[in-house]
């Protein structure tokens, strides 16, 4: 991300938004913190988003839609199944690690007294669980007849990439742990391994 010194008001306003909500939560986050933290006016905010839960719309309209387009990009591919999920995963969880506070604001910040939020993650999640059960759930082992619902392999797959950078500033704290890059690596190839075949084959 670009230093906050070059960046356009409405640019900071965001990479505030990104930082604050992080680390405090949504509602936790008064738009006079949000003002002063970003430089601006506070009818800046207002200008650019209308209120902050537009600021949190636009926080989740950046994350979903390159998650998205990372998924169709390889997901619709004609490579074996085994190896397009492979791909997915290796492309997600660098996207995560690249903006970790980013991921986890929009899969986290949820507030039901903002309807135009919940209606908006409604219709990603929707988009997302479409995806999966294009050509891709076709190809999944049969359970009795049926092929496993995209709703509940999409949440499963997200969840396995996603919970270790959520959890990770605790995760921090145990000595044992060096989150560096070869932990990544190796944590991209554990998540490969259990999603695909299972973690007796670890």
């Amino acid at each position: 991300m670009s230093s906050s010194e070059t960046l356009k008001p409405k640019e900071r306003i965001l990479q505030s938004a990104i930082k604050l909500f992080a680390a405090k939560g949504f509602n936790r986050v008064g738009m006079r913190e949000l003002a002063e933290d970003s430089r601006v006016a506070l009818s800046m905010i207002n200008y650019h988003f209308g209120n902050k839960a537009g600021v949190l719309k636009a926080i989740n309209d950046y994350f979903f839609s390159r998650y998205i387009q990372n998924a169709r990009e390889i997901l619709s591919t004609e490579d074996p199944i085994e190896i397009r999920f492979e791909r997915f995963i290796d492309k997600q969880v660098r996207f995560f690690k690249t903006d970790p506070e980013l991921m986890i604001i929009a899969l986290t910040e949820f507030p039901y007294n903002e309807p135009d939020v919940a209606a908006q993650k409604t219709e990603y999640v929707s988009g997302m669980i479409k995806d999966f059960r294009g050509e891709l759930t076709k190809q999944l082992p049969q359970s009795s007849g049926e092929a496993f619902p995209a709703e509940i392999i999409g949440p499963i797959l997200l969840g396995m990439m996603a919970m270790h950078f959520i959890m990770r500033p605790a995760l921090q704290g145990l000595s044992s742990m060096q989150l560096n890059d070869e932990f990544y690596e190796r944590y991209i190839q554990i998540v490969k391994q259990i999603f695909l075949h299972g973690i007796m084959v670890l």
